[in-house]
């Protein structure tokens, strides 16, 4: 893999994870537990918790 193709992806993979942040700040905003949160989003405890301190989840 060149050098552009492994920051293509890792960019890739940031913007994933800022739509499953913002997911899961739809979703506490919505009063869901954080155990369900992490089982449909695949995210771990401490990213939850720092969506639950972060920016309000997007619309659109």
């Amino acid at each position: 893999m060149t050098a552009a193709e492994q920051l293509r992806e890792e960019g890739r993979k940031e913007g994933r994870e800022e739509v499953f942040l913002n997911i899961a700040r739809a979703m506490l905003a919505k009063g869901m537990d954080k155990d369900t949160i992490m089982q449909l989003t695949g995210l771990d405890a401490s990213r939850i918790d720092h969506a639950s301190h972060g920016a309000p989840a997007l619309q659109g």
